[in-house]
Parts: structure tokens; C-alpha cells; sequence
């Protein structure tokens, strides 16, 4: 248990977002886990595998690779498959009447993606 001599608050206490920009800059740190997108997509794949059945990817394809599992996409296709716990659980209940996909506007910069 930690006790304070001193009841009363003082900045000395408090964290705030500039302190913490100030920290990064001064570290050099950055929220980054890695420069090129394949690498940061290809950890964050790897780290909600380890969630088990709570892994929200239902199904992911990298550029330059052939999949049989997904028959029909050229190797230039990319997708990824993510469906939260709610989701899944809302498509049991209402999955025979109806599917919707969202398709997200202006979320990336690269012609001719779209994401869904």
C-alpha cells in the first residue's frame, strides 16, 4: 500500500498527452509496431491467433501468394476477414434474414481498394 504525505494533487501527479508526446519525442519512440503494412498486419494476425476462439480473423490473404483455400482470388488480391464476438453472435441470431457488409469510404489511399 502506498501512503502520501501530501493530500493535495499536484501537476507533479498528473500524466497528460503532451507529456507524453514530449516522452516519444524525446525517446524517439513511435506507436509503430513496424514500417511496411504486410509485417504489421502479418503480427497482428499472429497475436490474435493466440486468442482462440475469442480470434476475431475469420480469414486473411496476402498479395503474391496463391491460395487454394480461397479458390478464385489472383495473386495480386489481398483480403482480410474480421468479425468481432457481437458480430458473430448477431449473425446467429440474424443470419437467415439478413447480411450486411459494411464498406468502409476513404480509408485508403491506394486506387482501386475498397474495403468491406
Amino acid at each position: 500500500m502506498i501512503c502520501y504525505q501530501e493530500k493535495k494533487l499536484s501537476r507533479i501527479h498528473l500524466t497528460t498527452r503532451e507529456d507524453i508526446r514530449n516522452i516519444k519525442r524525446s525517446f524517439g519512440l513511435t506507436n509503430r509496431r513496424h514500417t511496411d503494412d504486410p509485417t504489421i498486419v502479418r503480427l497482428m494476425l499472429e497475436e490474435m491467433a493466440e486468442l482462440g476462439t475469442d480470434n476475431p480473423i475469420l480469414g486473411c490473404k496476402f498479395q503474391g501468394r496463391l491460395s487454394s483455400e480461397y479458390e478464385g482470388l489472383n495473386n495480386e488480391d489481398f483480403f482480410l476477414v474480421l468479425q468481432h464476438p457481437l458480430q458473430k453472435e448477431m449473425l446467429k441470431k440474424f443470419g437467415k434474414e439478413i447480411v450486411l457488409i459494411l464498406q468502409m469510404e476513404r480509408t485508403v489511399t491506394i486506387p482501386n481498394y475498397k474495403l468491406c
